[in-house]
This record gives C-alpha cells, structure tokens and sequence, in this order.
C-alpha cells in the first residue's frame, strides 16, 4: 500500500479536485464534495512531479468532447 493523488473528473475530463497523498486503508472521505464522472489513482506526489492542477484536462473516450 502506498499514498496515492487522487484525481477526480467532470464529465469533459476536466479535473475539478486533487486529493494529494491520501492515505491507505484511511476512511476519511476525501472527495470534492460534487459528482464526479471519473477518479484517478496515481502515486502520490506524481500530479506535483506532473505539474498537474486542477484545471487541466484528461483525454480518454469516457469523457465527452465539448464543454457546454
């Protein structure tokens, strides 16, 4: 078990909250409080090392193409 950034998404891909380094087996609720389409688990401190923010967008065939 490791910490991990997890990465939660809109419907577009756009990523509306960072939960930085959660910790494993924690039941502390760590979502941003709206619904999300998508959640990614990535190591944690990879966004920072990737530069990612919310803001930025994810690319992948579940998100639709246009904002609007």
């Amino acid at each position: 078990l490791i910490p991990l950034d997890m990465l939660f998404m809109d419907e577009t891909g756009e990523v509306i909250a960072i939960a930085r380094n959660a910790v494993p087996g924690s039941l502390r609720s760590l979502g941003p409080g709206v619904p999300v389409r998508a959640v990614l688990e990535i190591p944690g401190g990879r966004a920072k090392e990737l530069g990612i923010t919310p803001g930025n967008t994810v690319e992948h065939p579940i998100f639709t193409k246009s904002r609007g």
